[in-house]
C-alpha cells in the first residue's frame, strides 16, 4: 500500500512573535527577558500541558506500593548485597564514581568495588553524585513508581542534586535498578533471540493476523516487538487517513487534550491529540476492535487499553526540522515514564497511518532489550554491535512493542509528515488506581496531597 502524507497543523508566527522568539534564542544565560505584552501565550509547547479539571475519584485505591528507606537499609539490604541484586548492581556501577544518597538525617554512600557492591552508612567527601531525596521520593523510586528520568522530567520538591547533576545520577540508574527491583542493567548477550526452533531469529520478520498467537506471543516476549502487515483494509486505512487530517486541520488550539510543539520562529505545530476517539466515532470503532485487543493480549490476558484514561487512543504526527518539547524521542524506556509496579506488563499497539522510514519519522529499537534497565544518557558508541532494528511500515500496518523495550523516535530526515495511532495498553487492575482522565502523574499528585494532608 502506498504511503501518503498528512498535511501538518502549523500556525504561523506573527512578526511579532518571531521577534520575540529570536530575542529569547539570543539571550545571556541568566538575564531576564520580558514578553512583548501584546502576544498572548494561550497556546502550549510540547509537554507543558494545562491542569486538568479535577475529578473526583472516591473509589480509587490509595495503598501504592511503598518501601521504608531505613528498613531497607539497616534490615534487608546485607541479604541483598550477598545475593545476585547485589552482583547485579556491582556490574552496572562498574567504573563510575561513588553516589552519596541522602534521606532524612541518615546518608549512605554507594559504589562498586572490587569485592562488590558496597554500601557504607556515611558520606564520603569526593562522590561523582550526591542526591538528597525524601522518604516518598526515596520509596516511590525503590517501589518502581517512579523513575530518576520521571523526576528529572517531571519535577519533584523531593529532590535535589547537591552534587554532580541529572546526567551523573542518571548513570546510576541501571545500577539502582539492580539494587532496589532486581532488573538487570542491558547486556546484549542476555538477549536469547533464537526461535522456537532452534534457528536464528529473522529481526525483520513481518507477521500477519493469521499467524498463531503461541507464534506471535514468543516474538514479542523475546524480542520485545512484533511487526504485523495489513491489519486494516485499504477501506479502513483510506477512512483512518480522512480522519487524522480532518482532526489535524480541525483541532481546536485551546483543546487541553492537544499537545502542540515550536519551530524555531516560534510558530506552532500540532504533533499529539489525546483521547482522539472523543471527536471521532471511526477512531472509537477501531479502538474498540478485536484485532487490536488480541494483539494486546499477547503481552498477559489481562492486559486492556483504557478509553477514559490513560490518553486512550491518541494521534501523534511527526515533522521534520528543529522542535520543542517530545515530538522526537530519544532512546527510552516507556516504563520511566508509568509507574511499573501499577501499569506493568504494558505494551503499546502503533496503528500505521501513512507508514513510516527513515524520510519520514519511523521507530528504532533494540532487539531483545526488555526486562532490561538502561542509563538515560547512553552515548552512541557504547550501542555500538547492539541488535538495532529500524521498522519501516506500510499504513495499514501495526507495530507492537513491550513498554520495557529499549527504543526510540528519531526526527524525519527528509519531507516528514508520518502519523500513527497509538494505544498504550496496560493491566486491567491499573484502573484501581488511576482515575478517568488521568495519567500516572495524576495519581501521585494525588496520593502526595494525601500525605501532606495526613502530616
Amino acid at each position: 500500500m502506498e504511503s501518503i502524507q498528512i498535511k501538518p497543523r502549523i500556525i504561523r508566527a506573527s512578526g511579532r512573535q518571531r521577534v520575540f522568539t529570536a530575542l529569547t534564542r539570543r539571550v545571556p544565560k541568566g538575564a531576564v527577558v520580558k514578553p512583548l505584552k501584546s502576544i498572548k501565550r494561550s497556546i502550549r509547547s510540547g509537554r507543558g500541558n494545562s491542569p486538568r479539571t479535577p475529578i473526583s475519584v472516591p473509589l480509587l485505591r490509595a495503598d501504592l506500593p511503598s518501601s521504608d528507606v531505613i528498613e531497607f537499609h539497616d534490615v534487608l539490604l546485607p541479604g541483598i548485597l550477598a545475593g545476585e541484586r547485589g552482583r547485579m548492581a556491582s556490574t552496572a556501577a562498574r567504573g563510575l564514581g561513588p553516589l552519596v544518597l541522602t534521606v532524612g538525617s541518615r546518608s549512605w554512600t554507594y559504589r562498586s568495588t572490587d569485592e562488590g557492591f558496597q554500601v557504607s552508612d556515611s558520606a564520603v567527601d569526593d562522590p561523582l553524585v550526591a542526591v538528597t531525596m525524601g522518604t516518598l521520593a526515596w520509596s516511590d523510586l525503590a517501589s518502581s513508581l517512579r523513575s530518576i528520568v520521571s523526576m528529572r522530567q517531571q519535577g519533584t520538591d523531593q529532590l535535589e542534586i547537591t552534587r554532580g547533576s541529572f546526567d551523573e545520577l542518571g548513570q546510576w540508574e541501571p545500577a539502582l535498578s539492580a539494587l532496589y527491583t532486581g532488573i538487570p542493567a542491558y547486556d546484549p548477550a542476555r538477549a536469547n533471540l533464537i526461535e522456537i526452533d532452534g534457528t536464528s531469529m529473522d529481526l525483520t520478520r513481518r507477521f500477519t493476523l493469521d499467524d498463531d498467537d503461541e507464534s506471535m506471543r514468543y516474538r514479542l516476549h523475546t524480542a520485545g516487538y512484533l511487526h504485523l502487515t495489513g491489519v486494516l483494509t485499504a477501506d479502513e486505512v483510506a477512512e483512518l487517513q480522512r480522519e487524522t487530517q480532518r482532526l489535524s486541520d480541525t483541532v481546536r488550539v485551546d483543546d487541553r487534550k492537544t499537545w502542540w510543539t515550536e519551530q524555531p520562529d516560534g510558530s506552532k505545530v500540532l504533533f499529539r491529540i489525546q483521547y482522539a476517539h472523543r471527536l471521532s466515532p471511526f477512531i472509537e470503532r477501531l479502538a474498540r476492535d478485536e484485532r487490536l485487543a488480541r494483539l494486546a493480549r499477547l503481552a498477559g490476558e489481562s492486559v486492556v487499553h483504557f478509553l477514559d484514561r490513560l490518553e486512550g487512543p491518541h494521534l501523534i504526527q511527526k515533522i521534520p526540522g528543529e522542535l520543542a518539547g517530545l515530538s522526537n524521542l530519544p532512546w527510552h524506556l516507556d516504563t520511566w515514564y508509568d509507574a511499573p509496579a501499577i501499569t506493568s506488563p504494558s505494551v503499546t499497539l502503533g496503528i500505521q497511518v501513512t507508514g513510516s522510514s527513515s524520510e519520514t519519522g519511523r521507530m528504532e529499537l533494540i532487539a531483545g532489550s526488555s526486562g532490561q534497565s538502561f542509563s538515560s544518557v547512553i552515548k552512541p558508541e557504547e550501542m555500538e554491535g547492539w541488535p538495532r532494528v529500524a521498522l519501516d511500515t506500510q499504513p495499514g500496518d501495526v507495530t507492537v512493542h513491550l513498554s520495557d523495550l529499549f527504543h526510540a523516535s528519531p526526527p524525519p530526515t527528509a519531507h516528514g509528515g508520518r502519523a500513527t495511532l497509538y494505544m498504550r495498553c496496560y493491566p486491567a487492575s491499573a484502573a484501581d488506581y488511576v482515575g478517568p482522565g488521568e495519567m500516572v502523574r495524576d495519581m501521585l499528585v494525588r496520593r502526595n496531597k494525601s500525605s501532606a494532608a495526613e502530616v
